[in-house]
């Protein structure tokens, strides 16, 4: 995917945390979205993904599709996103974390941030 382009440090850094979460659930994926293009630039309706350090991921699903999902949808699982962001949270190339669950953006670096209700989106060192 042309949106999907992150840094090396980045990369690493998601297979590194996909490979986690799926030892702890054997039925899930972590499904990423927007990165940034190869090249830089503008990416629409983004004010960052310019430089592959952020990254959108979907929360996880309680019937683990691979389909959107917000925090008031039934389908959404708190613990299994919370257990997620709680991996990337623990990785050394992890930033900071924008997300509007209100029990997880209690957590050390994570905020709210308008418009995420359907997504996280993680800002990565490098």
């Amino acid at each position: 995917n042309e949106r999907q382009w992150g840094t090396k440090a980045t990369v690493e850094a998601l297979v590194e945390i996909a490979n986690q979460f799926r030892w702890n659930n054997p039925n899930s994926l972590m499904a990423i979205g927007d990165i940034s293009f190869e090249f830089g630039g503008k990416m629409p309706p983004h004010g960052t993904h310019r430089d592959g350090i952020h990254i959108d991921l979907r929360p996880c699903r309680k019937d683990d599709q691979m389909l959107p999902v917000t925090i008031d949808d039934v389908q959404y699982d708190h613990a299994k996103t919370k257990l997620l962001i709680e991996l990337f949270l623990s990785h050394k190339n992890v930033k900071n974390i924008l997300f509007n669950d209100p029990e997880i953006y209690k957590l050390s670096r994570v905020s709210y941030y308008k418009g995420h209700h359907d997504h996280f989106h993680v800002t990565m060192l490098g």
